[in-house]
């Protein structure tokens, strides 16, 4: 049974993902945690390139405590790292 985090945020980050890895290899990897409801692999705006990272969005916050609960997750051969993703707008702007 997962570990409850006590998440309540639908989001992941993720990194380390390899150039080639596409939206449909990730949601078919990530589904067996829940329901997901967006896949976003960041690019390079002029080459169109990945660059490395990006976000999915879960239809219940209990699929984000699934995948942390999960110590390692591999695609095509390479160890991704997801984290707990936060809305920029969620962190107050520091000024000085």
């Amino acid at each position: 049974m997962p570990k409850n985090t006590g998440v309540r945020n639908q989001h992941i980050h993720f990194r380390g993902n390899p150039p080639a890895l596409s939206i449909k290899s990730l949601r078919d990897y990530f589904s067996k945690f829940g329901e997901i409801t967006e896949v976003m692999v960041m690019k390079d705006p002029t080459t169109r390139r990945s660059r490395g990272f990006g976000f999915i969005t879960f239809g219940d916050p209990a699929s984000v405590d699934k995948v942390l609960a999960q110590a390692t997750h591999e695609l095509d051969g390479k160890k991704i790292d997801p984290k707990v993703a936060f809305p920029r707008r969620a962190h107050p702007k520091v000024r000085f």
